[in-house]
């Protein structure tokens, strides 16, 4: 360190004090001794104003400075070179693992071809799009492909990528995995991944990865499963501009604990919230099947579920058509148009395949009370201010209209023998009911022409005002 203040030390151990203190920190400099000697500020060359010498003859501020940027530079050099070498060396394992995927799957040369042609151009959008396809078409392959893919190719461009792309080849790639825990512990892994870009819309792909490791938790952890919803539920609240893929993750994932749990209604409303954020044309025929009929299992037992026309009206559910059990979709039309006398007819012929269901088997009464409910909705709704409704409504028990609470308001005059209903809960209508309503609106428009025309033959003289 500096000596005690004194007056500036001359002479030859002055000048090397002076000058070379810090040189064997970083060899030696430029300048010869003699050199530095003449003119000390020459070394200096970042700068070329000349500071004056410190109490004890050193120059500390400028060696250090000097042997700073010295050192500085070396390791900036040392670092980019060994980032350069990473990089190639990680390109270089890439490209091997394409070449050794080409190898085993030679079926698939050209899929891995094209991925390391765009990989090597780093055409990240394009790479993207061919991985997408490619996933598409190897996800039936069995073994661990995908898996080999992803940590031995995928990684090495991961955070290059559109990072809601990223999540969905993870989400592939994790059902991969022959035990759950393996897949968790993978998925957390990308989870720590993308926290670490800091990117701004970062919650979309973290969120999309979080249900399925909710879902991977439905079977043994259905707490864990629970929570992971109730945070994701929160987070869906609070963001704007939300991808359709991550809607539908949430809302699919809903549906299945709900299942689990037989919450028929939840799960009815939570399924077709799911389809409302995916194309049909993109499920699998089985799916689409399956799908459907648990769709309408829960319709015809979730409480408070009146309203058939909307599942009716969905094309999912077409594909019941042509299948063992498309009396299912038979069923939900006469639950949908009120007709009682129908729907016994099919619990007739279907019985067999009716009794193969424990929950329509444990569920006859409260099937047949919904049904005499909607009978008497549809009544309303074709003969309403008629007396065939009035006569139907006083054949009815007054402990039978106590269940339609929220469905039908109206007060019932058993004095007057009259019944005025206010409101009916709206529904979707079919084509046949959409008929209907044109036929009523045009028997309408003539009463009220008959109308007009009869109070202008009684009072020519007020018409001709």
């Amino acid at each position: 360190m500096n000596g005690p203040a004194g007056p500036e030390r001359k002479g030859k151990t002055g000048l090397k004090d002076r000058t070379g203190h810090f040189g064997s920190v970083v060899g030696p400099f430029p300048y010869s001794q003699s050199q530095r000697t003449r003119n000390p500020g020459r070394f200096f060359s970042f700068s070329s104003r000349k500071r004056r010498p410190q109490a004890g003859g050193h120059f500390w501020n400028s060696s250090l400075c000097v042997g700073g940027l010295t050192l500085s530079l070396s390791l900036s050099l040392s670092l980019s070179l060994s980032l350069s070498l990473s990089g190639v060396g990680a390109a270089m394992a890439a490209l091997q693992c394409l070449d050794t995927l080409r190898s085993a799957h030679p079926e698939m040369a050209e899929w891995y071809t094209s991925l390391a042609d765009l990989y090597q151009k780093k055409l990240w959008h394009q790479l993207t799009l061919k991985l997408e396809q490619f996933v598409a078409v190897a996800v039936s392959q069995a073994g661990d492909l995908l898996i080999q893919l992803y940590h031995n190719f995928i990684t090495d461009f991961e955070t290059k990528i559109n990072l809601l792309k990223l999540a969905h080849f993870a989400v592939i790639v994790s059902r991969q995995y022959s035990e759950k825990q393996a897949s968790i512990s993978y998925l957390d892994g990308i989870i720590e991944k993308l926290q670490f870009t800091r990117e701004q819309r970062v919650e979309e792909p973290i969120l999309y990865i979080k249900m399925q490791i909710a879902m991977f938790k439905l079977d043994e952890e259905q707490k864990g499963c629970k929570k992971l919803l109730e945070e994701g539920k929160s987070t869906l609240d609070g963001m704007t501009d939300i991808d359709p893929s991550v809607y539908a993750s949430y809302y699919w994932i809903s549906s299945q604990y709900h299942k689990v749990r037989k919450e028929y209604a939840e799960f009815y409303k939570s399924a077709l919230l799911y389809l409302a954020y995916t194309s049909v044309e993109s499920l699998s025929d089985a799916f689409k099947q399956d799908l459907a009929f648990d769709l309408s299992l829960s319709a015809l037992l979730g409480d408070n579920i009146y309203n058939f026309g909307e599942l009716l009206s969905h094309p999912i559910i077409k594909s019941l058509l042509g299948t063992k059990v498309e009396w299912m979709y038979y069923i939900l039309e006469a639950f949908n148009a009120g007709d009682l006398q129908l729907y016994q007819e099919l619990c007739h012929v279907h019985n067999a395949a009716l009794n193969v269901q424990p929950g329509l088997v444990e569920n006859q009464k409260k099937l047949l009370e919904k049904i005499n409910i909607l009978c008497l909705m549809e009544i309303i709704f074709r003969y309403m201010g008629s007396e065939i409704f009035c006569s139907f409504c006083f054949l009815m028990p007054i402990h039978f209209f106590r269940k339609t609470v929220h469905l039908i308001e109206g007060v019932i005059d058993q004095l007057e023998g009259t019944v005025h209903v206010s409101w009916v809960q709206p529904r979707v209508l079919g084509i046949a009911q959409v008929k209907s309503v044109r036929e009523r609106l045009d028997g309408w428009l003539d009463k009220v022409d008959t109308a007009l025309l009869s109070v202008e033959a009684e009072t020519p003289d007020l018409v001709a005002v």
